[in-house]
């Protein structure tokens, strides 16, 4: 058996995520080696980058016959007189991913009920007609596509056609015969939900590609399927199955020109009733940011672990290259993860790494079988192996073993017609050449494998899925949950040191900033990736500027600033917004008044317009400001009822008595049920007039944003002078909620604020501290058993800040709880963090900054706010550039110079 037929094999459970075979009409006239077994090895290598076309196909089709009818249909026909057989494939570009959620499943279905029943084939009529004539018929369906496909000898070519026609254009969709077919798809989900590869599989996609066509099963739900009407089969198929959407492929012992005429003559006179598109990509930028871990228990004896990385569609010319690197990584017995994980280390069961690629996205699946008992070990080596990829390691014989088994594979499924007419309709739609493949896959050098992986084998791409046993008896009983894959994971990878500062994200060469004079700043943060525009405007003030008795205020301003503007009442601006795509924020706090909007790059010149009239013509009217109003007492209200929402509340006064940073950021009820939209207006006009920074990122015209910005209204006034804050005498707060049954303690200290020196060693100080993996959750959950939740916290503004210590817990174990913050804070003064712990802060630190800087949105309002806190627009990173230098004594000294038991306040919710 050849070396790579253990990849195919390993790929196995993977087809499903490509394709839902027909209805089993084959299987049901004994289908057998030409039939579906066959055919599975085929669709394999027809959705991975080592497939190739039969001899002599190029992509122009050489030694092919095409035929394009005036529908706009494909014809592809290829004579190979091996054999007095023909196989028939007939293609529709529509599948799971051109649904919507509601009928998900219906591609599927649709296919399943052309065997129900043609306009000339009732019932089961066509397959019994295949089965008198020597022929086997079958389908499948995908994310991107449904193929029909018909063997049967040569001489009944013909029939095959004419059955392939019915099939795909003219079913009937009868309600009777649907509401049968229906129990039997229901029974293959079913099946699908036995199948534990087929659980990890489905988990997998949908968390990677949440909010995409590509989430939901091919298969669909059981509610979606059940409520399917024959009506929805009927509009769906008029509508998809368009004849300019679909490509014939008759590979076998023909005549070209006669099987030319017939297919002429039964599809040409089928019409196009709608335009359907073929630029479906999925940009990765769309795609969820990761890492992201699931894990479900069920009834398996072994666990499966799969992994997924995001990559290219099936047009990009890298595939072929990333065809390689999978083979490097997990494509024969001699790579790299069977040869260390399954062979040398004995960590699992199997192991198969391979690159699917389909019409919208492409992606790297690396999928396992572990015994339970090996999952830790497993995974931590696969996250190390994965971490430390370092494929100049490679010879060029391991690398040339891996081209040669490539090469091998391209030739495997033209040994049957069933392959070769699927090989055949895939190169002819990614225009590949069996030359060109095999010079591609020779010329790819270290190199470029090492730069595919480091763009696309990444902790910020990568999804991953866990099915295992129940808890229960034996090594079952120890399994890790989510949270320890996920801490693993932070762990290690990155293995080390941070990764460089990605264009784009901070402050690049390309940010640009121009001083347009009169108190006005903007900043210019090109990023054409995507055809989307982020602003940012800040202006100072916010809360600093109001008086304590109209606290609450700057908040209230804010939320009727957004309804109406211009000519515009509230509702037109929903309609204005929401026809534009378009989300908008506005927000007072404790320095500054945000203003926020993210919108396709086209709507650039409306969107910059309405921004003009926020500022200069908001409608604030006694109507709306009535709404909000009530808004905003609900909001109080709610912020009292929660625990951990009253303490935060509360703290701010508590800690800075008669200062601007003290003020109820939402106000008292008493006084905000009193607001008019002359208050807001009044505000406004003080607002509005403070000097403002503008950052705009993302893809925009610079000319037309720096016009927009000399167009706002100029600044009238100074920045106001807030004065430094001073902290407050008391140190304990008490308060009470009725009903409740945890008990919440806050420990603060006073530190300073973000523009002092000690800014990015309190930050590496907290990250070591928090997470599933920080010290307080391990000693003090994991240990101790003290509280759900167990963390730290900063908060900080321009001229002070603090460091908090939070856990939720027990009211019987309060006492407790606090005794273990006094020795948490104690062990941090008295010696150094482990260097373990150390190591991984900083590594987490990193990683969070590219989390939180991956938007336009996020990484304008990073720079904005640095702006208004007067720090380098880039401060955010030379944070984390200067925690990557501390040392565990640098955390010791910050915790002996803020850790003063005498200057801390604490805060105790409890339950009454």
């Amino acid at each position: 058996m050849k070396k790579f037929l253990k990849t195919i094999a390993l790929a196995m459970p993977l087809l499903a995520v490509l394709l839902c075979s027909g209805p089993g009409e084959g299987r049901a006239a004994g289908q057998t080696g030409t039939g579906e077994q066959a055919a599975r090895p085929d669709l394999t290598a027809a959705a991975s980058t080592t497939a190739a076309p039969a001899v002599g196909i190029k992509g122009d089709a050489a030694n092919a016959v095409i035929r394009k009818l005036p529908n706009g249909m494909t014809v592809i026909l290829k004579k190979d007189s091996r054999f007095p057989l023909v196989s028939i494939r007939l293609f529709v570009n529509v599948g799971s991913s051109d649904e919507t959620p509601d009928i998900a499943g219906i591609s599927h279905v649709v296919e399943h009920m052309a065997f129900k029943g043609t306009e000339k084939y009732p019932k089961n009529a066509a397959s019994a007609l295949l089965q008198a004539s020597g022929g086997t018929n079958n389908a499948w369906t995908s994310v991107d596509s449904t193929c029909y496909t018909i063997d049967l000898p040569a001489s009944e070519w013909a029939v095959g056609l004419d059955v392939a026609g019915q099939l795909a254009f003219h079913p009937l969709f009868e309600p009777d015969a649907l509401e049968i077919e229906k129990q039997v798809i229901l029974s293959e989900i079913q099946l699908y939900k036995d199948d534990p590869d087929d659980v990890v599989r489905e988990s997998l996609m949908g968390t990677a590609f949440a909010g995409t066509a590509y989430e939901r099963p091919i298969i669909g739900f059981k509610d979606t399927v059940n409520a399917l009407t024959s009506q929805n089969l009927k509009d769906y198929h008029a509508r998809f199955y368009q004849p300019g959407a679909a490509t014939l492929v008759v590979v076998g012992d023909i005549d070209p020109e006669a099987v030319s005429r017939e297919a002429l003559a039964i599809f040409g006179g089928l019409r196009n009733t709608e335009s359907i598109s073929l630029d479906k990509t999925i940009p990765l930028d769309a795609l969820p940011a990761g890492p992201q871990v699931t894990v479900e228990q069920g009834p398996w004896k072994t666990a499966h672990i799969a992994l997924l990385f995001p990559s290219t569609g099936e047009f990009d010319a890298r595939s072929e290259k990333l065809g390689v690197l999978m083979g490097v990584l997990g494509g024969t017995r001699s790579s790299r993860l069977y040869r260390t994980l399954k062979y040398e280390k004995q960590l699992c069961l199997n192991i198969g790494a391979w690159n699917v690629e389909s019409g919208r996205a492409g992606w790297i699946y690396i999928q396992a079988e572990v015994e339970p008992e090996k999952v830790r070990a497993f995974w931590e080596e696969l996250i190390r192996e994965l971490a430390a990829l370092d494929l100049g390691a490679f010879t060029d014989e391991e690398l040339g073993r891996v081209k040669l088994n490539i090469e091998d594979s391209i030739y495997l499924p033209m040994k049957t017609y069933q392959g070769l007419a699927s090989q055949t309709a895939m190169f002819f739609r990614r225009n590949l050449t069996i030359d060109g493949i095999i010079d591609t896959v020779r010329g790819t050098d270290q190199n470029e494998l090492h730069a595919l992986a480091g763009e696309f084998i990444t902790p910020v791409r990568m999804s991953a899925a866990i099915v295992m046993p129940a808890a229960g008896d034996g090594a079952a009983a120890g399994l890790p949950d989510a949270a320890w894959f996920k801490a693993s994971l932070a762990a290690a990878w990155p293995s080390s040191g941070v990764p460089a500062k990605q264009a784009g994200v901070a402050e690049s060469p390309a940010t640009e900033v121009v001083d347009l004079g009169q108190g006005r700043t903007l900043v210019l943060m090109p990023d054409k990736n995507l055809p989307y525009t982020a602003v940012s405007m800040r202006l100072f003030g916010g809360d600093s500027l109001l008086s304590p008795k109209d606290q609450g205020l700057g908040v209230f301003t804010a939320m009727l600033l957004q309804r109406g503007a211009g000519s515009m009442s509230a509702t037109q601006v929903d309609d204005f917004l929401t026809d534009r795509a378009a989300d908008v924020d506005a927000n007072s706090g404790l320095l500054s008044f945000s203003l926020t909007m993210s919108f396709p790059s086209r709507f650039a010149g409306d969107m910059f317009g309405y921004l003009r009239d926020c500022l200069a013509a908001p409608a604030m009217s006694e109507e709306e400001a009535a709404r909000e109003r009530n808004n905003l007492l609900a909001a109080i209200k709610q912020a009292e009822d929660g625990p951990t929402s009253l303490a935060w509340r509360r703290m701010s006064p508590f800690v800075f008595k008669e200062h601007p940073y003290g003020y109820l950021h939402l106000g008292e009820i008493a006084r905000v049920a009193a607001f008019t939209a002359e208050d807001a207006r009044s505000f406004w006009r003080k607002q509005a007039a403070m000097p403002w920074v503008v950052v705009v990122s993302g893809d925009f015209d610079r000319e037309a944003v720096i016009g927009m910005c000399e167009s706002l209204p100029k600044p009238s006034s100074a920045k106001p002078d807030v004065p430094a804050p001073v902290f407050g005498q008391d140190r304990e707060m008490t308060l009470t909620l009725p009903g409740r049954a945890q008990a919440h303690y806050f420990l603060l200290f006073p530190t300073q604020g973000s523009e002092g020196e000690d800014a990015a060693g309190l930050d590496l100080l907290q990250t070591a501290l928090t997470g599933i993996a920080g010290i307080l959750h391990r000693e003090y959950r994991g240990q101790m058993g003290l509280g759900y939740t167990i963390t730290a916290f900063e908060w900080a503004t321009r001229q002070a800040g603090l460091f908090c210590f939070y856990i939720g817990t027990d009211p019987d174990k309060l006492e407790a709880s606090r005794m273990a913050f006094v020795r948490a804070v104690a062990d941090l003064r008295a010696k150094p963090i482990s260097e373990e712990d150390l190591a991984q802060a900083k590594k987490r630190m990193a990683a969070e900054y590219y989390m939180d800087a991956q938007t336009i949105d996020a990484r304008a309002s990073l720079a904005s706010t640095s702006f208004i806190l007067g720090l380098p627009l880039d401060d955010a990173w030379r944070r984390v550039e200067k925690a990557q230098k501390l040392t565990a004594r640098d955390l010791q000294d910050l915790a002996n110079k803020y850790f003063d038991k005498d200057k801390a306040y604490t805060i105790t919710v409890r339950p009454e």
